[in-house]
């Protein structure tokens, strides 16, 4: 692929793709160019990257807004960037992990642990998009917004997991196990006062049934190794990350804005 710009202005849409190079394993070799509106009279003149601009780990996105100008150029690192906003996300991870472990404790904290929870896809937002509004690109396209949340996802895994098998490994002792186990007991006496206020025999029947799976699932986990909780939280973390992290590609994505 030569080094050339494409000049715009004769088509009304131009879409061009290497769709060899944006299969590449490495996400950070990006060689898939930006889908350019070109139309008629207006002052784009360039708008892409390709193969040939990106170095190690960056991409370059070439744009000019004035034809007397020459194309600016902004490089994104995308690896360093998504590993700089994974340990902001990560560190907030760990703060919703270390309250959840107090609730064992102090149930009251299960106020502050839920929020926390749901927090977590708005802060992941809020850093991707602040990324993007500091980079003052006029386009930033759902591929980079979406391989840029799905790489912070990633590292924010990767520190929260190690974080959470060293207290599970070297600092739990069996104390978040013997926790749940204990509220388990309670929530099962609890039900017992429940179900005797319930007068439908169907609705008592499915009640026992969840609070069974309930403590089966409960006794389940507290039997595992740390080894074995930490690979459950890694499935669970990356299977709502790449959900999450496609949600917010589409939210952050900043389309081209074309002046007639």
């Amino acid at each position: 692929m030569q080094d050339l710009p494409y000049e715009v202005g004769k088509l009304t849409i131009s879409r061009r793709y290497d769709l060899g190079t944006f299969a590449a394993v490495k996400p950070w070799r990006v060689g898939r160019e930006l889908a350019v509106q070109d139309l008629p009279g207006t002052k784009i003149r360039v708008f892409f990257y390709s193969a040939s601009h990106i170095q190690k780990n960056s991409l370059n996105l070439h744009f000019s807004m004035d034809e007397q100008n020459e194309p600016k150029i902004i490089r994104i690192n995308i690896l360093q960037t998504s590993m700089t906003l994974g340990t902001y996300l990560g560190a907030y991870i760990i703060l919703a992990y270390l309250v959840t472990m107090l609730t064992v404790k102090y149930p009251a904290l299960s106020l502050l642990a839920v929020p926390l929870f749901i927090g977590i896809p708005v802060v992941a937002f809020f850093l991707i998009r602040r990324f993007r509004d500091s980079t003052q690109v006029p386009f930033f396209p759902f591929p980079v917004s979406w391989m840029l949340s799905i790489l912070t996802f990633l590292f924010a895994t990767v520190l929260s997991c190690m974080a959470a098998y060293l207290y599970l490994r070297f600092l739990d002792h069996g104390a978040l196990a013997a926790g749940l186990t204990a509220r388990m007991d309670l929530m099962m006496q609890s039900s017992q006062e429940t179900t005797a206020l319930m007068t439908d025999p169907a609705q008592v029947e499915q009640y026992n049934k969840t609070m069974e799976l309930m403590q089966q699932t409960i006794a389940w986990f507290c039997s595992l190794p740390a080894s074995a909780m930490t690979k459950q939280l890694i499935q669970s973390s990356l299977m709502w990350g790449n959900i999450i992290s496609l949600i917010i590609g589409l939210l952050t994505a900043k389309r081209i804005k074309i002046q007639q």
